[in-house]
């Protein structure tokens, strides 16, 4: 993001906006702040799935996807010059969603499969 003579990323304009006071609720405040952790949710989530928790690395992925994409979201409708980082990461966040949402229904369809194979589940 470029703002006057500044290049940011967005670690700084979360800073930024905290300093300037622009943030308008507790909520936008809070939101915000969680920022600074999805470089840490996504190497968890990576660490996690290494682990073989799929389903919890695809919730952890999920988060990650809706935090990136709706700070995106949010650096694109600003009346600022966003460079290709920002369309990156919004695709990014949507290949990740689908990816995560894909990893719950279909483990959440193979365990369903087991359980009726098993016969512990009435089809």
């Amino acid at each position: 993001m470029r703002t006057g003579e500044a290049t940011r990323n967005s670690f700084s304009v979360v800073r930024t906006a905290r300093t300037l006071d622009l943030l308008d609720s507790s909520a936008m405040t809070a939101a915000l702040g969680l920022w600074y952790f999805v470089p840490a949710l996504a190497a968890l989530s990576v660490l996690v799935l290494v682990l073989g928790r799929d389903r919890a690395a695809a919730v952890l992925a999920l988060v990650v996807a809706v935090l990136t994409g709706a700070f995106a979201v949010i650096v694109l409708a600003a009346p600022v010059e966003s460079g290709a980082g920002v369309v990156v990461a919004l695709v990014a966040a949507g290949a990740v969603l689908v990816s995560a949402l894909a990893v719950l229904v279909l483990r959440r369809r193979r365990h369903r499969s087991a359980r009726i194979r098993t016969g512990s589940v009435v089809p």
